[in-house]
């Protein structure tokens, strides 16, 4: 009766374990039937987007040349004999000629003969020369006619800055030719010719200069308010943190550019830049500001 009992219990634990197991199995099957229906979704979805980029690429480069490509070997082009070699400086160029001749043989350092014959040939190079320091003594005379002290100006240099021509225009250069910022202008002032530079006495220069180059800015916008065809653009400019438009104007028939740092985007910037007159074309992108600019978009 024992047995039969343990038999009869382990039997009732079997058919509990097939049942969880068939419940098992019917969930994998729910699972495995809706992973096929996925795949069969992204498999139309991968040859629905392969069809439209293969049609797009048919449209924008036509059609595809199947055909392997011969392999063509490119031929190297030939380099003239100049491109080998630095062009020869004009005599008026040369700022100094020297002979190099030899008493001892620099091998064996045994007494040579004299010269048996000679060439010549060239060296370029930059120097890196100190600052020049010139103290003046000013003197004031007095004007009977002006009733005033008067006195000359000091010489190759702008007014109020103690700083030459020749060092105003490697600033200059620098700052808008190379892009470099007032640190590194300073390095390579202080670094090359030993002159001690501030960032104040930069911007003023740069201010001054643009005294000096007013004429020629004014002529730049005259040109673009007179200009047939205008290209304008603005882009986002911060400074210091600030939100700002940097707008370009562009006419190339002159040709000339010019730039505007301001504060805001909206059209009154462009109205400043072109006048009440401007009858040009406008060629810009979509922004509602250049929408009554010009006779023609």
């Amino acid at each position: 009766m024992v047995e039969w009992r343990n038999l009869k219990t382990l039997h009732r634990k079997a058919r509990v374990r097939v049942k969880q197991l068939e419940h098992t199995v019917a969930r994998q099957q729910n699972q495995l039937e809706e992973q096929d229906r996925r795949i069969a979704e992204l498999e139309a979805m991968v040859r629905k987007l392969t069809d439209t980029k293969t049609r797009f690429r048919f449209f924008l480069f036509g059609e595809k040349n199947q055909t392997p490509k011969s392999k063509q070997h490119k031929r190297k082009k030939q380099r003239s004999k100049e491109s080998y070699q630095r062009p020869q400086p004009k005599d008026e160029d040369i700022t100094s000629r020297q002979e190099l001749v030899l008493d001892v043989c620099p091998a064996c350092e045994h007494e040579l003969s004299v010269s048996q014959e000679s060439y010549q040939t060239w060296v370029e190079d930059i120097v890196f020369a100190p600052k020049t320091v010139t103290a003046y003594t000013v003197h004031r005379h007095w004007c009977r006619h002006c009733r005033k002290l008067v006195r000359a100006p000091l010489p190759n240099t702008l007014p109020g800055i103690h700083i030459g021509l020749n060092t105003v225009s490697f600033v200059l250069i620098e700052h808008y030719c190379a892009k470099k910022t007032d640190e590194q202008i300073i390095q390579s002032v202080e670094r090359y010719h030993r002159l001690t530079l501030s960032s104040g006495e930069i911007t003023a220069i740069r201010h001054k200069a643009a005294e000096l180059f007013g004429d020629q800015y004014e002529e730049i916008s005259l040109a673009i308010r007179e200009a047939t065809v205008v290209y304008g653009d603005e882009t986002g400019w911060k400074i210091l943190g600030s939100h700002g438009q940097c707008w370009v104007l562009t006419a190339p028939e002159k040709p000339a550019t010019r730039f505007m740092m301001a504060d805001t985007r909206g059209a009154g910037v462009l109205d400043e830049a072109l006048g009440d007159n401007f009858t040009g074309i406008m060629v810009s992108d979509f922004y509602s500001a250049y929408d009554h600019a010009g006779s023609d978009q």
